[in-house]
């Protein structure tokens, strides 16, 4: 912990988020790093500070602090500084939200700092559902994972998504999108207990105007997939007991 009282207080601060930069730069979490550039921007150190030398320095704000190579963070490409940011902040576990602050913070005092408008829109979701509490922690998990999945591939939908857009919730966009589809309830299908051939030929054609061919197919190899490992496992095949009533008397 650092002592606020020490003279080279400022000058430890930067030496800290310098330590913890690489982390960032890598677009991992670092609570660290955006705790102590809070500290920085609290101190006003962005503005100048005493070197651990001794030496006065001034700087012209937060631009020029993170330009700086001898007395800030060095940073040559502010865009790729501003990516790994925002990756980072992303992946933020401290419920302080000191990622998100600092982000906040920045965009507030340059524009120069320009994140992604999809970020903002997609914290916005993430809060919004977690505000949900009519909705059940499970189906909220589910809705966070479809926002993160949502930014990742479509960033700029965000903003469209939530009450009075086009939208109602990110569930929606990403069935309108043909990511997935709703699972929706059949008509069930009766059969006997202990259908006959030509019963279980009809629950096979219903099966089949159901599913389509590919579908079909694909339930018929599990079946036979099924029926192998059932006689591998030495089941009584009762194949032979339905032979019995393949087909009704005349008289019936």
């Amino acid at each position: 912990m650092l002592n606020k009282g020490d003279p080279f207080y400022e000058a430890m601060l930067v030496e800290d988020a310098r330590l913890h930069l690489a982390t960032v730069m890598a677009g991992q979490d670092s609570e660290p790093f955006f705790m102590t550039m809070l500290k920085i921007i609290e101190a006003d150190v962005h503005h100048g500070y005493t070197t651990m030398r001794g030496k006065e320095i001034k700087l012209k704000g937060i631009k020029d602090f993170v330009h700086s190579v001898y007395y800030g963070l060095g940073i040559k490409d502010l865009g790729e500084f501003i990516v790994a940011v925002t990756k980072s902040a992303l992946k933020e576990k401290s419920k302080n939200r000191y990622a998100y602050k600092f982000v906040d913070w920045l965009r507030s005092e340059d524009h120069t700092f320009c994140f992604p408008e999809s970020f903002f829109e997609y914290r916005r979701l993430i809060r919004d559902i977690a505000r949900n509490r009519r909705k059940k922690k499970f189906n909220k998990i589910i809705d966070y994972r479809t926002a993160k999945f949502l930014y990742q591939m479509q960033p700029d939908l965000l903003v469209d998504i939530g009450p009075g857009r086009k939208y109602k919730n990110v569930q929606e966009c990403y069935y309108a999108l043909g990511y997935s589809e709703k699972k929706e309830a059949l008509k069930p299908i009766k059969v006997f207990r202990n259908p006959t051939t030509l019963q279980v030929e009809e629950v096979g054609r219903l099966l089949f105007e159901r599913f389509g061919p590919g579908k079909s197919r694909i339930l018929a190899l599990k079946l036979l997939e099924q029926c192998a490992d059932a006689r591998a496992a030495g089941a009584r095949d009762s194949s032979a007991a339905l032979d019995v009533y393949a087909t009704e008397p005349e008289w019936a």
